[in-house]
């Protein structure tokens, strides 16, 4: 009797045993592959592999500072750039700036400089894509006026002359038109606010400088030619030429 419930007893262990070890290594058949998926599976599927590309800024209006133009050592200036989007490909501008001197430079030249601006924004799909490259065709006009103190020879006959000393005002009035590429960098790429605006470009330029007095312009002539490094010739001569621009400005976009 005791031997028959040993072995029943050694029986039922085995089959526990044979269970357990069964419940183990029993591999799970795969589920069968569905021809026609749910639609909760297919919204899933979309979910996971749909890329969204980063938004690009759109419509708005922006303010810049130019920060570089307050240190420029021949026309220092304060520039503010204004500008209205119209979406993400159109944009309207334009920089206001005062020039300025300080007394101790000895030039005392002050005037505005305007240049209104028309952005093509969104242009080449390189770098980051919420911030934009763009194209833009900018125009330029300005206006700048300086203290001029001259000697004027005065002959009466071939014996008798003498100097007369003249104060006027030198006038300086430059229009341009300009071509730029650059590049919106906005700094944070949750908030679409503070930004960097980086351009260059090239363009042409027509100068005028006359005397307010109405004076020969040989007395200008004759001021420019004390001039070893050719900066105060180039301001102060009429004619066409090149403007190469190279320029930063950081701003808010609302």
């Amino acid at each position: 009797m005791q031997l028959l419930k040993a072995v029943m007893l050694s029986g039922v262990c085995s089959l526990l045993t044979f269970t357990l070890t069964a419940q183990r290594v029993t591999p799970i058949s795969p589920r069968p592959v569905l021809k026609h998926p749910s639609s909760s599976s297919k919204s899933f599927s979309r979910r996971a592999t749909t890329y969204v590309p980063p938004e690009v800024p759109g419509k708005g209006f922006y303010l810049s500072l130019a920060p570089l133009s307050l240190i420029d050592p021949i026309e220092p200036s304060v520039n503010l750039h204004f500008m209205y989007a119209t979406g993400d490909k159109l944009a309207f501008g334009m920089e206001a700036g005062y020039i300025y001197h300080y007394p101790e430079a000895g030039d005392l030249a002050n005037g505005f400089r305007l240049r209104p601006e028309v952005r093509f924004k969104n242009i080449l799909k390189a770098g980051r894509m919420d911030s934009p490259w763009y194209l833009s065709v900018q125009g330029m006009f300005k206006q700048t006026t300086q203290p001029f103190d001259y000697d004027e020879l005065v002959v009466l006959s071939p014996t008798v002359s003498f100097t007369r000393f003249h104060s006027t005002r030198l006038r300086r009035t430059v229009t341009g038109l300009n071509a730029l590429i650059g590049k919106e960098l906005f700094l944070s790429r949750e908030s679409k606010h503070l930004f960097v605006d980086i351009y260059a470009g090239m363009g042409f330029r027509y100068r005028v400088v006359r005397l307010d007095d109405g004076a020969s312009r040989e007395i200008i002539e004759d001021f420019n030619n004390g001039d070893w490094l050719r900066i105060r010739k180039i301001r102060n001569t009429d004619g066409a030429g090149l403007s190469l621009l190279l320029g930063l400005r950081a701003g808010w976009k609302f």
